[in-house]
């Protein structure tokens, strides 16, 4: 949800208008409307938006197609849907259960996962959850539009332990077990004529190979457990051919390799026998085909589809423990099998469906790609595994990113530099030629300014950069400053420009370290591994004392000096690096989180500091008190490899007109609300056939009305940029139309 900024404005074509403000509703129609406001009200940094990538970051674990729509489930209770599969929108499901399976039937849709969850649906806009009946994990489920007419359940849910969810109609559901221990992943529908003259029955797979087939009234048939060890995942059909896919993963510790062991099962008997297919090197030692196709490299198959150019099989990679690319294999009827190139999807894949001409599949890390023919296959994702590292914004609404290298690109395309113009919609841009890591950014309200190595890089639009060379040592921070460019570095480096491109030299003899600068209290200020202060950013003198731990980078509000601590790694994944503060640069104070802090910024009376590790970021309105913000989607781990960059933690924050823009790893970039308010309203008034609604705007600022009938669900009825000037507004007004709220938001 998005927070509150505002004051309220409530209208009844019959009684007229009630305005409320941040604590009390006002009567202006002669109706009473006991509601408080303060209930309503979120602070801006409790509540996040998702910009990139987009529409999630989230891991997707399942998707599927019906009332023309694709629906796609995963981690954090996500799901997205879309009407054409390129086009998505994020659903609220009220849930932090991992979701691991969705399905459609008769105009209505129902998500199943951990902990025994179950959403139901009919219009993707808001589900409603049903009393658990199990804590059981459910992994796959299938919906039949046809229910009533076979007498079959129109949902069935299968999990761990043999266990069996159905539900019947109107979202009343029954637990059941299979009588089978092992657990289950995957279920199907049968033809309603082949090879059951009396109706369709399921088909349900799952651990060591077991197949099991239920029958109209529920009653198990028989149970196929095959010779093999393998987990079978999905299961398809098409006419009377069936594909049941799946594999094991193996690791080794001491290579921290793993070794995949892949499984096929063919049947065109309706499930009664299967001919079992395993692929090694290439080769398959079963009929149909000698040869099916030549590996790539070892993988699973997880997921399984049947569209009109054929079955798409999809998964993952199992090469490296860090890093597991999508496979896609394609059969026109499960036979002769086509592996895509290995560059079709970045990331591993969990899910496939396909409806109205398209096949769909997803993946770790928000991965969507698709294809009309099961051959020719888009990635929607920009590319995001890079770590961002460094933003700035200037006064023309351009924002832009810089990224850490992931170092298990493979060949894969990556982002080096986001460009926005709003701060919500980001795409990757093409420079000239291609940046190094740029390890720090700023900006001067027109041009950027980065460091990398020895070397400044300057651009007005992200796309074009130049570079600024001749300086002795590494650059390690910069800042736009009282109209001067500053830039520090190894051996006591300082610089400073008018313009970021002519530089003159205001080094220290010292072999310290410089990383942050900051201006404040009427001095400047750099510090690192030692720390220096100038009345005027031209003479320098080194502070008496050095700070506690080395300094990464710095800001300036309040009459304080805060900084964020050089990052030190902790074994493999974690890092840790405290907050900092002194108002004089010989005295500080440190405090301690836990996680790596990467960047810090103040802006309207809050401080921001972005965090590496499991949570976002944290802020203070003193810069020595500090506490969690609020967020509504989780931040990704950083992998080993970005924890010895020179660069410290690789994360980053930057203000954003009024708002806060905190990017990290695998590419992840969330906004806060503004904690400036973009417009107040100033007055209502009904008129006959309309009502007026006025407000005051703050210059530049963006901003949305929008509307509610019930306070929970908003519609966005006008979006505008401010332009500083009183604005009035008209809506028509009649009878017949509901009663709503109205209320003004920032992005």
């Amino acid at each position: 949800m998005i927070g509150i900024k505002t004051d309220f404005i409530f209208y009844n074509p019959r009684y007229g208008l009630v305005q409320m403000n941040n604590r009390f509703l006002s009567l202006l129609g002669g109706l009473l409307v006991l509601v408080t406001a303060r209930h309503l009200v979120a602070g801006p940094l409790d509540e996040w938006s998702l910009r990139f990538p987009y529409p999630t970051a989230q891991t997707l674990i399942a998707v599927t197609y019906g009332g023309g729509q694709f629906v796609a489930v995963g981690a954090s209770g996500t799901i997205i849907s879309s009407p054409d599969g390129y086009n998505w929108t994020n659903r609220t499901s009220g849930v932090w259960n991992t979701l691991r399976g969705v399905a459609y039937a008769d105009g209505e849709y129902a998500a199943i996962g951990d902990g025994g969850i179950i959403l139901v649906s009919t219009n993707l806009a808001s589900w409603t959850q049903i009393s658990p009946l199990t804590n059981t994990t459910f992994h796959g489920i299938v919906g039949n539009s046809g229910w009533q007419q076979y007498n079959l359940p129109q949902f069935l849910a299968v999990g761990d332990g043999g266990n069996v969810m159905f539900c019947r109609s109107n979202f009343v559901w029954t637990n059941a077990a299979s009588g089978n221990p092992n657990n289950l992943y995957g279920a199907t529908l049968t033809s309603n004529v082949f090879p059951f003259g009396n109706g369709p029955v399921y088909l349900i797979v799952g651990d060591n190979g077991t197949v099991l087939r239920y029958s109209g009234t529920f009653q198990q048939i028989s149970t196929n457990t095959l010779k093999t060890a393998n987990n079978l995942y999905s299961i398809a059909s098409a006419g009377g051919s069936f594909i049941a896919i799946g594999g094991d993963l193996t690791v080794n510790p001491q290579t921290v390799l793993s070794k995949m062991t892949n499984q096929m099962l063919y049947t065109q008997n309706g499930g009664t026998s299967w001919k079992k297919q395993i692929w090694i090197f290439g080769g398959s030692d079963y009929y149909p085909n000698t040869n099916l196709w030549q590996l790539s490299e070892e993988f699973i198959l997880t997921s399984m589809t049947y569209g009109t150019n054929g079955f798409v099989g999809v998964g993952y990679t199992g090469n490296s423990l860090e890093y597991h690319p999508g496979v896609i294999m394609t059969s026109a009827m499960g036979t002769n099998w086509i592996e895509m190139p290995s560059t079709t999807s970045l990331n591993g894949l969990s899910g496939v469906a396909y409806g109205n001409g398209l096949y769909v599949a997803v993946g770790d890390y928000g991965e969507i790609v698709v294809s009309t023919n099961a051959v020719d296959w888009t990635e929607l994702n920009a590319p995001h595994r890079n770590a961002i590292i460094a933003m700035a914004a200037n006064t023309n609404n351009l924002c832009i990113a810089l990224s850490l290298n992931a170092w298990y690109n493979w060949g894969f395309p990556n982002f080096r530099v986001l460009v926005s113009t709003n701060g919500s919609n980001w795409k990757s841009a093409r420079t000239r030629f291609e940046l190094p890591v740029i390890t720090d950014l700023t900006c001067d309200g027109n041009r950027f300014v980065g460091v990398s190595g020895a070397t400044i890089y300057t651009t007005i639009d992200g796309y074009d950069w130049q570079t600024v060379s001749g300086f002795t040592n590494a650059l390690n921070g910069v800042r736009y400053l009282n109209g001067q460019f500053f830039a520090v570095g190894d051996n006591g480096a300082i610089y400073k420009s008018a313009d970021g491109t002519n530089w003159s030299n205001q080094t220290i003899t010292t072999t310290g370290a410089f990383d942050g600068v900051a201006y404040g209290n009427g001095f400047y200020l750099t510090a690192g591994t030692i720390a220096a202060t100038s009345p005027d950013g031209s003479n320098w003198t080194l502070c008496s004392s050095n700070p506690p731990t080395r300094v990464s980078r710095m800001t300036f509000g309040l009459g304080i000096f805060v900084a964020s601590g050089y990052c030190q790694p902790i074994g493999y994944l974690m890092q840790t690096g405290p907050i900092l503060n002194t108002t004089d640069g010989v005295n500080w104070q440190q405090q301690e989180f836990g996680f790596g802090i990467g960047n810090v910024v103040y802006v309207g009376g809050t401080f921001v500091a972005s965090l590496n590790g499991q949570s976002l970021s944290i802020n203070s309105t003193d810069g020595i008190n500090w506490g969690y913000n609020g967020f509504s989607t989780s931040f990704n781990y950083l992998s080993q490899y970005y924890s010895r960059q020179a660069s410290g933690c690789a994360s980053a924050v930057c203000a954003y007109y009024g708002t806060f823009l905190v990017g990290g790893g695998e590419g992840m970039m969330i906004q806060s609300q503004s904690i400036l308010e973009p417009a107040v309203f100033t007055s209502a008034q009904a008129n006959a056939g309309s009502f007026n609604l006025a407000y005051n705007q703050q210059i530049d600022l963006p901003y949305r009305i929008q509307a509610s009938s019930n306070l929970i669900s908003w519609e966005t009825v006008f979006s505008g940029m401010g332009s500083g000037q009183p604005t009035n507004l008209n809506f028509p007004a009649s009878v017949n139309y509901p009663s709503r709220f109205f209320r003004i938001v920032s992005p």
